[in-house]
């Protein structure tokens, strides 16, 4: 699957990289990865399927920093973002 999801991801992250550079940015382009860490942009279409599967693994992330900066204690994910509008979310007992 990289191989087929690399050309593009190649193409989408070269022109994002040239649009920032414009606008000033100085530091390297950092691509998230499925295992919650970050390649450079140039590396990421070697890698496109942990790429792609980022999705999970970033909204993950960014809920539970949402959730601290919020100081909120107990919260779980909607049940669509489990994957599965089918499966029941476990309750945490209160």
């Amino acid at each position: 699957m990289s191989t087929q999801l690399g050309p593009g991801l190649r193409d989408y992250l070269s022109s994002l990289e040239n649009k920032h550079r414009r606008r000033g940015l100085s530091g390297p382009l950092l691509v998230m990865q499925s295992n919650g860490g970050a390649v450079a942009a140039a590396e990421a279409p070697a890698h496109a399927i942990s790429t792609v599967g980022s999705v999970l693994t970033g909204g993950v992330i960014g809920s539970v920093s949402l959730r601290q900066q919020l100081g909120h204690k107990n919260t779980r994910p909607h049940r669509r973002a489990l994957g599965s509008p089918q499966r029941p979310v476990p309750r945490h007992p209160r």
